[in-house]
């Protein structure tokens, strides 16, 4: 029992911390070379988050010689806003072997399909390089220098997201797109069907609307024909008399 109740425990400490480790995007994990970064400079990137939770930015850094100071990283809406939604300090002395770096930022719930700017912003000595790849290697923004778009260039980074509000955010887009199908189907599945189903034709007739005197009536057990049939029912074409009625009718026709 005391086994059982360990293993819970440890079970339950493994998803604890798995549900705080963030989970990463890699957005623009290719660098074929380098921005050299120098105190008082300012390198930055455009990009789009693609889920919802965003809550952090990592970006390949290389030392470079000797270097001090703290490089800031400032997340805003865009290249030309001037609030800052979120702000994240690294010291250079931690950048001791190439490698993504993270950024903490406060979580952006909304972050989905959202368009950011983050900038860096190296107070200090000494000098670092900073990741680039071509500028078609990623499709959804650019890199900048000094506030300016780069030709030709993105920076290297990755994106991270929280757990909990990234699944939050993909249960309601299914939701969203589910509600979505069902409508569809509504508007043009439903249609179609009753569109293409089988005519089963008229009713079977004998003529001018009259049915088929082959074509059986339903009755209850115990009940005529006749009354069964009701007024629609078709006359017979001779109704036989009494035998006497008959016989005077014959007698009638001769003349003696």
């Amino acid at each position: 029992m005391n086994t059982n109740r360990r293993w819970l425990i440890v079970l339950l400490l493994a998803l604890t911390l798995s549900a705080c480790a963030p989970i990463v995007r890699p957005e623009q994990p290719d660098q074929t070379d380098a921005f050299v970064f120098k105190p008082g400079e300012r390198i930055g990137q455009t990009m789009v988050a693609n889920f919802a939770g965003m809550n952090g930015v990592e970006v390949y850094l290389a030392p470079k010689g000797a270097a001090r100071g703290e490089i800031s990283l400032h997340l805003r809406e865009d290249a030309g806003a001037d609030a800052d939604l979120g702000v994240a300090a690294l010291p250079v002395e931690q950048i001791t072997a190439p490698g993504f770096y993270r950024f903490p930022l406060p979580i952006q719930r909304d972050s989905r399909q959202r368009y950011y700017y983050f900038e860096m912003r190296f107070e200090g000595e000494g000098a670092l390089r900073v990741g680039r790849a071509p500028g078609n290697g990623y499709l959804d923004g650019s890199a900048y220098l000094e506030g300016t778009p780069a030709d030709d260039a993105q920076l290297s980074f990755l994106l991270d997201y929280d757990p909990l509000r990234l699944g939050l955010g993909l249960a309601g887009e299914s939701l969203t797109w589910g509600w979505y199908l069902l409508v569809a189907a509504f508007l043009f599945v439903l249609p179609g069907w009753v569109i293409l189903a089988p005519y089963p034709g008229p009713p079977p007739t004998g003529g001018r609307g009259i049915p088929s005197p082959h074509t059986p009536a339903t009755r209850e057990k115990g009940t005529p024909l006749s009354e069964a049939q009701g007024a629609e029912a078709i006359p017979s074409p001779r109704t036989p008399l009494p035998k006497g009625e008959e016989l005077a009718m014959r007698n009638s026709w001769v003349r003696v």
